[in-house]
């Protein structure tokens, strides 16, 4: 990745299933989980916020595992817009 600074945006639809199982996943994921897949730490911290900023989304839609309620309502399809990912310092 080059060194140039600029933020991305993203909308993605999942289904109602694997909006759960990922908002699951990235809130069991820890460090090792990441680094076990960076070259160094430096990249691991950087993938963390970048996946606690999808988590938050989701977070925000209604898919928080661990919180009181699980979802607002069921949909086919659930589109997370205005995630911004940017390549900044953490």
């Amino acid at each position: 990745m080059s060194n140039q600074k600029y933020e991305v945006c993203i909308t993605i639809k999942f289904s109602d299933q694997e909006a759960w199982d990922l908002a699951q996943f990235l809130r069991r994921a820890g460090f090792s989980d990441f680094r076990s897949n960076t070259v160094d730490d430096d990249e691991a911290h950087r993938m963390i916020v970048a996946a606690e900023k999808v988590r938050k989304a989701l977070a925000d839609v209604g898919y928080s595992p661990g919180s009181v309620t699980k979802f607002v309502k069921p949909r086919d399809n659930l589109s997370l817009s205005g995630i911004e990912i940017s390549d900044g310092q953490f």
